[in-house]
């Protein structure tokens, strides 16, 4: 199994994605979102739980990608296809190529920072209220530069 560094805690929020956040700025499902409340099975989930979901982000891996950052700091990456009709988003695990395995959940955009999702994840109904997460002040909105020392591949 491969783990990736600590700074590639979200890998599509990585440099080449931001500048492709500039090209499918407009897609229906994109951005960073905070997890406002959580309820797995019925049940309310405290977001420092490993079982809740504390973040949740939306952009692009080779495709639309889907990240969740669980209560305990490890995250899970999903590829995901939106049904804008039927509002509601299909998951598949990076590593699982199994349709069988697909997740699909409801989106229901409740304002203009504000998503609910509910269904099936992981085998327990789950229930997320979302806040987009403001980016505006981030550092690749700012004209930051990596200062590369000799790389990380050495």
């Amino acid at each position: 199994i491969y783990t990736l560094p600590p700074h590639d805690a979200l890998p599509i929020f990585s440099t080449a994605a931001a500048r492709q956040r500039r090209v499918h700025a407009k897609r229906p499902l994109w951005g960073a979102y905070d997890v406002e409340s959580f309820t797995r099975g019925g049940e309310p989930i405290a977001l420092a739980d490993a079982r809740a979901w504390r973040q949740v982000a939306f952009g692009s891996n080779w495709g639309p990608a889907m990240a969740v950052v669980l209560g305990d700091g490890d995250y899970e990456l999903f590829d995901f296809t939106y049904d804008e009709a039927h509002h509601t988003i299909r998951l598949t695990a990076q590593d699982d190529d199994d349709p069988a395995h697909a997740q699909t959940l409801t989106v229901r955009t409740i304002d203009a920072a504000h998503l609910e999702i509910d269904g099936t994840f992981a085998g327990a109904l789950v229930h997320a209220r979302l806040r987009e997460h403001d980016l505006s002040h981030a550092t690749i909105h700012h004209g930051f530069h990596f200062v590369d020392d000799g790389g990380y591949w050495r």
